[in-house]
């Protein structure tokens, strides 16, 4: 089971936040308050277990994912503005010539949900991953893995898992 949780930034920091969204959406998901995170050498949280999260903040908004299988988020606002300068990091060959922002915020997304899901975060050159957009569903050259991307909340939130999932945006709770 996945569960996607979101809630606006108000009076504390957008970390703190996404923090505390993870805990309720813990207790209401398990009946149970939630263990402490436990981080993997590259900084990927997560519970014992079997018992896995991903969280994602903006300036205004916060966004959790709780799963019994990896999982990895990505939320950007929609109307950010990107440095066009960005597309040389993030653009693998086949993907160039998409320039507007929010074709730039698409892709990071989904590529930072990938690398939220695998535990490598930045430190992977992001052009070496290749998303293929068939039948409007994007695709992960060279990846079974599944990724789902929405606009929600004035964000663009990308999910990456293993299995095949689509959550609609009024499945998302929002405490």
């Amino acid at each position: 089971m996945l569960y996607l949780a979101y809630c606006p930034v108000e009076n504390t920091t957008p970390s703190a936040a996404a923090h505390t969204l993870l805990a309720r959406l813990y207790s209401r998901a398990y009946g149970e308050a939630m263990p402490p995170l436990l981080y993997e050498p590259g900084g990927k949280p997560g519970f014992s277990g079997g018992r896995f999260c991903s969280m994602t903040h903006t300036k205004r908004s916060a966004f959790c994912a709780l799963s019994d299988q990896p999982v990895g988020i990505d939320a950007e606002e929609r109307n950010r503005a990107v440095q066009p300068g960005l597309a040389r990091r993030l653009y693998a060959p086949a993907e160039r010539g998409k320039q507007t922002s929010e074709e730039m915020l698409r892709y990071w997304t989904l590529k930072e949900a990938y690398l939220k899901y695998t535990g490598e975060g930045l430190r992977r050159d992001l052009r070496e991953l290749t998303f293929l957009f068939a039948d409007g569903t994007p695709k992960l050259l060279g990846s079974e893995l599944h990724f789902q991307q929405m606009e929600i909340f004035g964000c663009i939130l990308a999910i990456c898992t293993p299995e095949p999932y689509f959550a609609p945006a009024n499945h998302i709770l929002a405490l």
